[in-house]
């Protein structure tokens, strides 16, 4: 705008006020290495400062930016310095990159980055690459292991056959073991070419490794309930829910499960659960007219005025649709 003159240096008070941070909180960050403490500041330190705003705001450790910064680095290769040139914003539990005018979500199938709390385990369980003397000979495999993990990655976005990727998630693992992101994902690969005894070995090795990461337990639930391991794949639905009670898939998928085993009022629960937490969805129509054939099945001819449990049922769905 003319007349408006954008300044070349911010002082420390404004870039807190600028970047809506206190500045305990940018004292934390400087110790940490995030940020060099200085007096002059660019409109460069605001968008970073807004970035690790955000990765707080998401649940993200300090000890897991650099490493975060990394990974964005090897999918951003022309990039000098991801973390000052790309936006980061939350959505829902997510988090989204904007490029170049483009918004795109940081999930590993388009951004090569798992990047919900949970998810985001798979990148920072890679080592930062080191130099030098320090690089002992295990850091080195594991290092080498983290970009046959990724170079998987990015052939899968490039839409690369199944033949070009297998080996590279299986290289990964003959150099680390411990890389659960390659068995998560090589699991995923066989359950779609309905390999699934492979799949499971793949999911449960994940699951050792990593037992807290929710999106393995779903997988290995949902290639039960497709085996017609209906025991196995409740067990692993619920195990789903204690780790995220917010899976929203987990409670669709569980509640067409129980309905098919008649156990009725369970099913009842998870369909409401569905239905509060994703209301206008693609599946809620679906949801919605499972929860009523439920509700009125339950339902006694006859006695009109009688007030019964059903009743109360019927009311609670018509508050969660």
């Amino acid at each position: 705008m003319p007349g408006l003159e954008i300044p070349a240096s911010l002082t420390r008070k404004q870039v807190l006020r600028s970047a809506r941070v206190t500045s305990q909180q940018l004292s934390a960050w400087e110790r940490a290495g995030l940020l060099p403490k200085k007096e002059g500041y660019e409109q460069s330190d605001i968008l970073l400062l807004n970035n690790l705003r955000t990765l707080r705001e998401a649940g993200i450790p300090v000890s897991g930016v650099s490493k975060l910064g990394s990974a964005l680095q090897r999918r951003f290769h022309e990039i000098e310095d991801p973390m000052r040139e790309l936006r980061l914003h939350r959505q829902g539990k997510r988090l989204a990159v904007h490029w170049e005018g483009t918004q795109m979500e940081a999930r590993s199938g388009q951004l090569l980055l798992a990047l919900a709390p949970a998810e985001l385990e798979v990148i920072l369980s890679f080592p930062q690459p080191s130099s030098g003397d320090a690089k002992t000979q295990e850091s080195q495999l594991k290092q080498e292991a983290a970009n046959a993990f990724f170079q998987a990655l990015e052939r899968e976005n490039q839409g690369a056959a199944a033949t070009v990727v297998v080996p590279l998630y299986k290289r990964a693992l003959e150099l680390d073991a411990e890389c659960f992101g390659a068995h998560l994902n090589l699991g995923t690969i066989y359950f779609n070419q309905k390999k699934l005894r492979l799949a499971e070995q793949h999911y449960k090795a994940a699951i050792d490794l990593h037992p807290k990461y929710v999106l393995a337990h779903f997988n290995l639930a949902s290639l039960y309930d497709e085996l017609g391991q209906y025991a196995n794949a409740i067990e692993l639905y619920q195990s789903t829910l204690s780790l995220d009670p917010d899976y929203v898939d987990a409670h669709y998928n569980l509640a067409l499960l129980l309905q098919s085993m008649n156990r009725n009022m369970e099913a009842t629960r998870h369909w409401k659960r569905f239905l509060k937490l994703d209301p206008q969805g693609e599946w809620a129509n679906i949801a919605r007219r499972e929860l009523q054939r439920l509700l009125d099945a339950t339902v006694v001819k006859g006695g009109g005025k009688r007030i019964t449990s059903q009743s109360k049922l019927k009311a609670e769905a018509s508050q969660a649709g």
